[in-house]
């Protein structure tokens, strides 16, 4: 279709999200859309992203900065580590170049100097904190064109309706697993009915 469009595009920017759980320390190879198989050197800078941002950040003594619009967001050197155990950020103070520590707080981000974003979140099956980080890069998924009712406001919303959080138990996990590899890798191709499984694989 090149660039046109019809009544019903649209669609969403998808950011990837994981559970990174109570500790995590800054990995610029964890930092990417894709985790490439071997470590990567961090070529994002504390001193670049502040000088970058300028006037619409305040910079603390302490050695991070503080969003002057969002005042919930900070950004923090390359090095910092976040522990919800001990409710501390750690990293090192690049004008003194001495360890530095603040207070992490519920409803605040912290982010890295390549964008990467990591929140305090409580768990929503158990009263226990963790830490989520969300990549800067989103993935953009576009519908170009489809008919009314084609699904495409599905792909903007969130799954978290979707997803059940609590204790699994099962009876046998042996006998179990067996069930989900038939299921697996069962043959689909007879499915449909003789009528409507004519030209279909």
């Amino acid at each position: 279709f090149g660039l046109a469009k019809e009544e019903h595009a649209g669609g969403a920017l998808a950011f990837k999200a994981s559970n990174l759980g109570e500790k995590c320390k800054a990995n610029p190879r964890y930092q990417q859309v894709l985790v490439p198989s071997k470590p990567v050197e961090n070529t994002y800078k504390y001193e670049d992203a502040v000088e970058l941002l300028g006037d619409a950040v305040t910079r603390h003594p302490e050695g991070y900065a503080t969003d002057k619009t969002y005042p919930e967001i900070h950004l923090l050197p390359e090095d910092m580590e976040l522990n919800t155990q001990t409710q501390t950020a750690k990293f090192t103070n690049t004008a003194t170049g001495k360890e530095q520590t603040i207070r992490i707080l519920p409803n605040h981000i912290y982010v890295t100097p390549s964008g990467y974003k990591i929140r305090v979140d409580r768990n929503p099956s158990v009263s226990k904190w963790r830490l989520v980080g969300t990549l800067a890069e989103p993935t953009f998924c576009h519908k170009p064109s489809t008919v009314s009712g084609g699904g495409k406001s599905e792909i903007s919303k969130s799954l978290n309706d979707a997803v059940i959080y609590g204790p699994i138990y099962i009876g046998n996990y042996d006998d179990d697993m067996k069930v989900v590899k038939e299921i697996l890798n069962r043959d689909y191709s007879n499915c449909l009915l003789p009528e409507f499984s004519k030209g279909r694989s």
